[in-house]
């Protein structure tokens, strides 16, 4: 029957009935060619053999037309082997639905390259499970467009603590003010000290006391000194007398008024008066 399916043209393939497709061995399956395989609906694909999936080659993978990718059902997903998800395109991947993409396993997600993470869609991202970026290596989490990271949950972002160094300063940096101000301390004082310079003032006003007490002295004294202004009054009277120590003289001299001057230092030395 391999002849007679590679003899096929392309209208005629995606004229086969479910039922037909269903009925093809491994070796025809393997005698499709790329244009062939391009032809099949996202019903076709979905109604291959167990036997017929898993014949699929790695080339006729990346054949699959991204039009059928919304298509694809979660079974079709859950059955490819590693080296066949990781071999899907990603302007396929950008069309899978959220369930396909939650169903791929820690080591397809691992094997994933940076264009194909960075070919998903925003409505994608937002509704992605946390395992998803948990498993993500640091590289294909670096290509994440500031588009993207600015539409991850806090969940999501929380889920990234052993990796948040991955993102480079600039992205850091257009993390929204919502974002910061709710994601684990942990996951903030997981942040080198260059992604902590490269937060704006008003990034810095969003974090909350508890936030700023957790981090470590390097990380208090990687806040950029024009940042340091944009920290409130609330916030500062509620630093903890080891958060306030860290400050640095040139953070205290040019990030903060006279007012809030006196507070720091009325805190960090109480016996003083």
């Amino acid at each position: 029957m391999a002849s007679f399916v590679t003899s096929l043209s392309n209208a005629q393939i995606a004229a086969l009935s479910t039922t037909t497709i269903n009925s093809l061995r491994a070796t025809d399956v393997q005698a499709l060619t790329v244009s062939q395989i391009g032809a099949l609906s996202g019903t076709q694909l979905n109604n291959l053999s167990a036997a017929g999936e898993a014949a699929l080659s790695v080339t006729q993978i990346t054949g699959f037309n991204s039009q059928v990718a919304p298509s694809l059902s979660v079974t079709m997903i859950l059955a490819l082997a590693v080296t066949q998800a990781d071999a899907m395109t990603s302007s396929v991947l950008g069309g899978l639905t959220t369930s396909a993409l939650n169903s791929l396993t820690a080591a397809e997600l691992q094997g994933l390259s940076s264009s194909q993470v960075g070919g998903l869609t925003s409505t994608q991202i937002s509704n992605l499970n946390t395992t998803f970026f948990t498993n993500l290596t640091t590289t294909a989490l670096g290509a994440l467009s500031t588009t993207q990271l600015q539409g991850l949950t806090t969940a999501q972002i929380n889920g990234m603590t052993a990796t948040m160094t991955a993102l480079n300063a600039l992205k850091v940096a257009r993390l929204s003010t919502t974002q910061l101000a709710n994601i684990a301390t942990t996951t903030l004082n997981s942040l080198s000290t260059t992604q902590v310079q490269s937060l704006s003032s008003t990034q810095v006003a969003a974090l909350t006391s508890t936030e700023v007490n957790a981090l470590s002295t390097s990380n208090i004294q990687a806040i950029a000194s024009n940042a340091f202004t944009g920290m409130t009054t609330t916030t500062i009277s509620q630093m903890t007398t080891t958060a306030l120590n860290s400050l640095s003289t040139t953070q205290i001299y040019t990030g903060v008024d006279s007012a809030r001057l006196l507070e720091i230092f009325d805190r960090a030395h109480p016996r003083a008066h």
